[in-house]
């Protein structure tokens, strides 16, 4: 009877993990088909294959008691948030605006489509256990380089995808920006060709396509890599995250005000040091129909609402509705922007700040809190601190480039990836100085 009960034990347990390893294909089919959201699509429609599995996607979701548990928690408080935002939005801030139910619609579908990428990816966890790390930054760095390919198949052989328009340039910029950080470790790490090509290969495809935001941000994340590197004394903690992060920064200060170099015929003051002068001073451009004087003035109204709002939300894309209304003078040649009824405002962060109220400020800062207090509080990193720690504090750089970001889902997952892992390690609880590592510790720093 127990060589039975065994036999049986087995031949359960396999038939378990069977279904459990068809879950995760399923998954990462969906995942994947999400990321190419913008070219797995009905031709000449708005109908995606991910929309298409969505369905699907909540039925695998329904399998796990504990996360459509969660899946319907986070959705409900959404849901009544945003409720109370918009009537707060038509009722009392802007009374001359009429409600749109499908600018509402439309957001709570962007949003929920959100929510399942992420618990999605939370039950890939739960599937693989101690195989996640490993095997779900491995997508990510496929999925990157997919990316890639797609933006540079878009550059050189248009025709390629048909009547299927691709994203904005900037929104792959983002892509490209959000796996940066694997690529760099990779190559410091493993030192693997493979990611030196793609650290390569995507630098010269956010120059090609003038992903000027992008490009600033991996070179960012360039330095806050050398600058995070292993410390083992104080003296060269200080050097290289205090003296040598200050050099650089008077040196880019020397780039941009001596030498002012261009790109694609944009001068680095022109489009940094101007643009930041005015948003400091609250002194907009007397008119806005190049990109950057639109940015500037639309982040100087985002800004100036964020402050009057004090902790409140307009609701989900409604900064956008409002832009439309203040910025009815745009290039004419913003042809979607003049058809629309929103207006991006190219800064992702902010924008969800504004329309998700304290709940936007408190997930949007406290990561970066964590990430400042680790850059000053460590002496040696882990791998995954150090990959944290730099897309983290680069975020707000490269994110201000893509038109929205509601339909990034591979920048949601990534996300979802590092809360994951950085939750596994127990980062957020201590952030005391390690002054002293143990010989065991130092071997396995990278």
């Amino acid at each position: 009877m127990g060589i039975y009960k065994d036999m049986t034990e087995t031949v359960r347990n396999r038939d378990i993990k069977k279904r459990q390893n068809l879950i995760l294909i399923i998954i990462y089919i969906i995942l994947t088909i999400a990321v190419m959201s913008d070219i797995l699509r009905i031709p000449n429609t708005s109908i995606t294959f991910f929309r298409i599995s969505i369905p699907l996607a909540v039925f695998i979701i329904m399998l796990f008691p504990k996360w459509i548990k969660r899946f319907m928690l986070i959705s409900g408080g959404f849901f009544m948030l945003n409720i109370f935002y918009n009537l707060l939005f038509y009722k009392v801030y802007r009374t001359d605006l009429d409600f749109q139910l499908s600018e509402f619609l439309k957001y709570s579908i962007l949003y929920v489509s959100i929510f399942i990428i992420l618990i999605l990816v939370c039950i890939v966890k739960e599937i693989s256990g101690e195989e996640f790390e490993k095997e779900f930054m491995r997508w990510i760095k496929v999925v990157g380089m997919l990316l890639i390919a797609v933006l540079f198949l878009y550059d050189f052989i248009p025709d390629f995808f048909g009547s299927l328009p691709l994203d904005n340039p900037n929104n792959y910029g983002c892509y490209i920006a959000a796996v940066f950080p694997f690529y760099l470790l990779g190559a410091y790490k493993e030192r693997k060709v493979i990611y030196l090509w793609a650290i390569g290969i995507g630098l010269v495809a956010l120059y090609i396509n003038d992903s000027k935001i992008s490009l600033f941000g991996v070179f960012f994340q360039v330095a806050l890599l050398f600058f995070v590197m292993s410390s083992k004394t104080k003296g060269s903690f200080f050097i290289r995250r205090i003296a040598i992060p200050v050099l650089a920064v008077f040196g880019v200060f020397i780039l941009i005000f001596v030498v002012n170099p261009s790109i694609h015929g944009y001068s680095l003051q022109g489009i940094i040091s101007e643009p930041l002068r005015r948003i400091l001073m609250n002194d907009p451009y007397p008119t806005y129909t190049a990109s950057v004087s639109f940015r500037t003035n639309t982040t100087i109204f985002a800004l100036s609402t964020l402050w009057r709002l004090k902790g409140l939300g307009l609701g989900a894309g409604n900064l956008g509705v409002v832009l439309k209304d203040q910025f009815p003078d745009i290039n004419p040649a913003y042809t979607n922007a003049l058809n629309a009824t929103s207006m991006s405002l190219h800064n992702s962060w902010l924008e969800f700040m504004i329309d998700m109220g304290i709940v936007g400020i408190v997930l949007l800062i406290l990561p970066l809190i964590y990430a400042v207090r680790l850059y000053f509080g460590k002496y040696n990193m882990s791998y995954m601190e150090k990959l944290v720690l730099i897309f983290t504090i680069s975020f707000p750089v490269w994110s201000l480039g893509p038109s929205g970001v509601y339909t990034q889902y591979f920048l949601f997952a990534v996300i979802t990836f590092l809360v994951i892992c950085r939750k596994d390690s127990d980062f957020g609880g201590h952030f005391e100085i390690a002054q002293v590592c143990s010989e065991e510790n130092k071997k396995k720093d990278y």
